[in-house]
């Protein structure tokens, strides 16, 4: 009985936006509940908008490390859409954190997992792209800025 109360004040508080209680009540759920990985992402995501993005990491890890590859609930498609929000939201984090080269990659794993989704090909495509654009004109602000003196980033 406490798992579903927990899980009720615990999506109360992310409706609310109150994201910290939010995750005190997903932590006692994951300790209640050591094989129902999913609130792991849950948690995730409520560090993730406190911009606590190694948190969010940490916990997404958790989940994928606790899911090597599983068909959930059989159906196959839900499965590669979880895989690719895994990836997605990994790599949005390491935007924030200035883990570009990882983020990169992790966009191109999202998309292995759901290639003709459309959303997913758009969002990981701007992803990339911002992170493409930026590293170009990262050199050009960089001379404008120091006048072809070289400093040391």
């Amino acid at each position: 009985m406490e798992d579903k109360k927990y899980k009720e004040l615990a999506r109360k508080f992310v409706e609310e936006h109150n994201f910290e209680s939010a995750i005190i009540y997903y932590t006692k759920l994951i300790e209640l509940n050591k094989n129902k990985r999913g609130y792991y992402c849950e948690r995730a995501e409520c560090y993730k908008e406190l911009k606590k993005y190694e948190d969010a990491i940490s916990d997404w890890d958790n989940w994928l490390n606790g899911n090597k590859i599983i068909v959930i609930d059989g159906d196959e498609d839900e499965t590669k859409e979880f895989y690719a929000e895994y990836y997605y939201n990994r790599a949005e984090c390491c935007i924030k954190l200035g883990r570009n080269e990882e983020a990169m990659d992790l966009y191109q794993e999202a998309l292995k997992f759901v290639p003709h989704d459309s959303w997913y090909y758009n969002a990981c495509l701007d992803g990339y792209n911002d992170l493409i654009n930026t590293r170009k004109t990262l050199p050009v602000l960089h001379n404008k800025a120091t006048k072809g003196r070289k400093l040391d980033l």
